[in-house]
């Protein structure tokens, strides 16, 4: 069997005892190993570079049926040339995600993907349409293939159909993917603070997310039903998860690159680049998001990919469409974590890979890898995105960090620039 072999190179590798080390590691179809004294077929140089797994995006949207019907195939395959080797979508795509046509009409159109390209996961529908109203048929759901279900963006439900929804989706050993907002009592377009005042924008206060995560706290203790906070943005959100937590209720919770990196600063000046969902918050609950993710509490990094159409971002503030490409720069928008914020770089493996997969309900790649130069710095610019979607804050922005190959079992796709650094 062919093996490659990647010398000096540090491993990052969460299923590891040591999930930090500087290694020489044998890749071949089975997986990656230490290297042994065993037939290599070729040698590739890891000095200065990392090793680790192929990313699993927990909140990913998929573009409208409305587009080009080969919309969904490019999203796919702009995310495996991000590094993602698995996106689970929420159910708010159009269709939505609430019955077995729906999953197989999504299907087809992911199966049109080349094999370079991440593989889909669908997440089913909650209730009916996600309008909150009615509880949608997981048992269906889950024979077409769904393996968790949640609201997406839709509103949440009331406390006693939530209920219902968890006691049901219990029985059927369902993930609950929600994200914590009340959204039907407040509305707004930018969070609740000194900025937002300044620019009169409608604000979302971080009570929204505090109180909806202590009502699903206290439906998870009363129904056992195991549930991922999608999207957590406040400090008041990160308490009482860890209060959560310590309880040893089977709560998990995710933060978004955006959320982890920027403040409600960014709109200062009506960007609508950094129009998003949740708003972007204070620093203090950003500094309270980073404190989370580096004990460990928040186990999920995403993405929070969301391509919207070229006039999205089009008009005033509060009435473009909120969201971003969050797949182009996701890379070294996440070393920037490690290199500015010390987060250790094999706890963001393990937010991008291990955590992830299992709250996705299945098992991290171990057979798809990336070889990431930390130190790569290069121009984001609008003909090298790679999903349909430019709308990005990191346009014409300078960049550190960088996929330098990826490696899938016995195949090895080396990208231009790296070869002589590689060794070949």
């Amino acid at each position: 069997m062919s093996t490659l072999r990647i010398t000096d190179v540090r491993w990052l590798n969460p299923l590891a005892q040591s999930a930090d080390a500087r290694v020489s590691v044998d890749i071949d179809a089975h997986g990656a190993q230490l290297s042994t004294s065993g037939t290599v077929e070729r040698t590739l140089n890891g000095r200065d570079l990392w090793l680790l797994p192929a990313m699993f995006d927990l909140s990913h949207h998929l573009p409208p049926a409305g587009r080009a019907p080969q919309a969904i195939a490019q999203e796919l395959q702009a995310a495996w040339q991000n590094g993602f080797h698995r996106v689970c979508a929420a159910p708010d795509s159009d269709p939505v995600i609430d019955n077995p046509s729906a999953i197989e009409w999504v299907m087809q159109r992911a199966e049109a993907s080349q094999a370079s390209s991440a593989r889909l996961q669908l997440t089913g529908a909650l209730t009916q349409g996600l309008a909150g109203t009615q509880l949608s048929n997981m048992a269906s759901l889950v024979e077409a293939g769904c393996r968790t279900v949640g609201q997406g963006e839709g509103p949440m439900p009331q406390i006693d159909l939530l209920r219902q929804a968890l006691r049901y989706a219990a029985d059927l050993g369902l993930y609950v993917h929600l994200s914590p907002q009340l959204n039907t009592t407040f509305h707004g377009c930018a969070h609740d603070g000194a900025v937002a005042s300044r620019l009169g924008l409608d604000a979302i206060p971080s009570v929204s997310e505090t109180l909806a995560v202590a009502m699903i706290i206290a439906l998870v203790e009363d129904t056992g039903c195991p549930v991922h906070l999608t999207r957590l943005s406040t400090r008041g959100g990160v308490t009482r998860l860890r209060q959560a937590q310590a309880a040893n209720l089977p709560i998990t919770a995710g933060a978004s690159i955006w959320n982890l990196l920027f403040t409600d600063q960014a709109i200062a000046e009506y960007d609508t680049r950094f129009h998003l969902n949740p708003p972007l918050r204070e620093e203090s609950d950003r500094q309270a998001l980073l404190e989370a993710v580096r004990d460990g509490s928040i186990s999920v990094i995403c993405s929070d990919h969301r391509p919207l159409g070229q006039d999205a971002k089009h008009g005033p503030f509060a009435d473009t469409q909120p969201g971003a490409n969050g797949i182009d720069g996701f890379v070294p928008a996440l070393l920037s974590l490690a290199r500015h914020h010390d987060i250790e770089p094999a706890m963001l493996a393990h937010c991008t890979s291990a955590g992830p997969a299992a709250v996705m309900g299945c098992e991290a790649a171990t057979n798809d890898w990336l070889l990431i130069d930390p130190d790569r710095v290069w121009t984001m610019h609008a003909k090298s995105v790679h999903s349909a979607s430019r709308h990005t804050p990191w346009i014409d922005q300078s960049m550190q960090g960088a996929i330098a190959a990826r490696i899938q079992g016995r195949n090895c796709a080396i990208n231009q620039g790296w070869h002589s650094q590689l060794g070949v």
